[in-house]
């Protein structure tokens, strides 16, 4: 009996051991990593105070200018991304909603900008993997620059806002 306890012990901390050197569950290192950020992530920079509500423009008049962080961890990088899409509800007929993924320089004033992506139609959509231009890449790689995803939503023309829904962003 006594045996038969001890041996029972010993494969409870063995395995325990395992468990926590992550030996026995070890996490896929090909696995992707997905993030959805909702429209609360955002904010209005360059606008309108109140401008901003529930993720629309509500502004008769003017477009306006939101900001979206696209984080960094220590074990996942910004510059792994391999899918950041904008999801939108474009109300506006006339004027499209608008998006770019930027960075602030950490080391100096100001940032830069890769390609602009625009909205095709009305109606709830995404802008899937907005691009980096080989002229911006080297911004958007560094590792000390903040990213973000910089958005134009139109001025509200009928009587809902044009808005944006989130961020999905997939790093492998």
């Amino acid at each position: 009996m006594f045996q038969l306890k001890l041996l029972s012990t010993r494969r409870i901390v063995a395995a325990l051991a395992l468990i926590v050197t992550g030996t026995l569950f070890a996490e896929d290192s090909n696995a992707a990593y997905a993030v959805s950020h909702a429209y609360p992530y955002c904010q209005n920079d360059f606008g309108v105070p109140n401008a901003f509500l529930s993720g629309g423009n509500i502004l008769p008049a003017n477009s306006l200018i939101i900001t979206c962080p696209v984080t960094d961890s220590t074990d996942i990088l910004r510059k792994t991304l391999t899918t950041l899409s904008v999801y939108y509800d474009d109300e506006n007929s006339t004027t499209n909603l608008l998006a770019e993924r930027c960075v602030d320089y950490e080391n100096a004033i100001g940032g830069s900008c890769g390609n602009t992506v625009s909205s095709s139609g009305t109606g709830v959509s995404s802008m899937n993997t907005l691009n980096t231009p080989s002229t911006f890449a080297a911004d958007w790689n560094a590792n000390l620059h903040f990213g973000y995803v910089l958005v134009i939503l139109p001025n509200q023309t009928g009587s809902a806002p044009s808005r944006i829904k989130g961020l999905f962003e997939v790093r492998p």
